[in-house]
């Protein structure tokens, strides 16, 4: 439906700083708009890094290595 469309393009592609050091193994933080969200990756992602949101699954984003 158009509602939930309209919530994942609010994420999906778009940029989000990560808050520690996360990848394959473990889970993380990153923030976005202000926000830190848990976020997950199949990249190793370290703390700073610039990355794109792939996918938001309930409260977790997916991201990766921008």
């Amino acid at each position: 439906n158009d509602v939930s469309e309209a919530i994942e393009d609010e994420f999906t592609g778009r940029e989000a700083i990560a808050i520690d050091d996360f990848g394959p193994d473990k889970t993380g933080k990153v923030e976005f708009k202000g926000t830190s969200w848990n976020a997950e990756s199949e990249s190793v992602i370290m703390s700073g890094q610039r990355v794109i949101i792939i996918e938001k699954v309930n409260v977790k984003l997916i991201v990766k290595p921008k």
